[in-house]
């Protein structure tokens, strides 16, 4: 008799957590919990306008030797800053970045990067990557206003 009642607890506590589960799984309890935002949930964001690069007169040059780049900016006119990124692929399918900002001031009618090496320097000693045969140029531009766009452009160095 023991046994028998042993049997039937048991199977009715099968019973009732099935039953749990099932009510779980079905009320969406169980299911994997997304994140708070997903890629179509993104806040209330706008994209970047692009402009060309002739809209502010932005140039590229390669220095002779073809290890470093610069580029120039024109037309400066309601322009505060701008934010650079240097993109390249080196040698052994390396990619490789240069970051950097340029204030402009209200009387820049005309502003210049640096020369950007292609490589790395440490006390001034560089290490130039091999194999660079472009450059591509991102730029995000803010105005005096406050709005931003971006630009983008590139240089061959073959």
């Amino acid at each position: 008799m023991k046994g028998r009642t042993l049997y039937i607890v048991l199977g009715a506590v099968a019973v009732v957590i099935a039953a749990v589960v099932l009510f779980l799984v079905f009320s969406g309890a169980l299911q994997p919990k997304s994140s708070s935002q997903t890629v179509s949930e993104q806040p209330n964001t706008q994209a970047i306008p692009t402009r060309t690069p002739k809209d502010i007169g932005l140039t590229m040059q390669a220095r002779p030797d073809m290890k470093a780049v610069m580029f120039t900016i024109s037309k400066t006119s309601g322009l505060q800053s701008v934010d650079y990124e240097l993109t390249y692929t080196a040698e052994g399918n390396q990619n490789r970045g240069i970051i950097g900002t340029i204030v402009i001031k209200p009387e820049d009618s005309t502003v210049t990067s640096k020369y950007l090496d292609l490589g790395t320097c440490s006390s001034g000693v560089c290490k130039f990557d091999k194999g660079v045969k472009k450059v591509n140029l991102q730029l995000a531009v803010t105005k005096t206003d406050g709005t931003k766009f971006q630009v983008n452009d590139s240089l061959s160095l073959q």
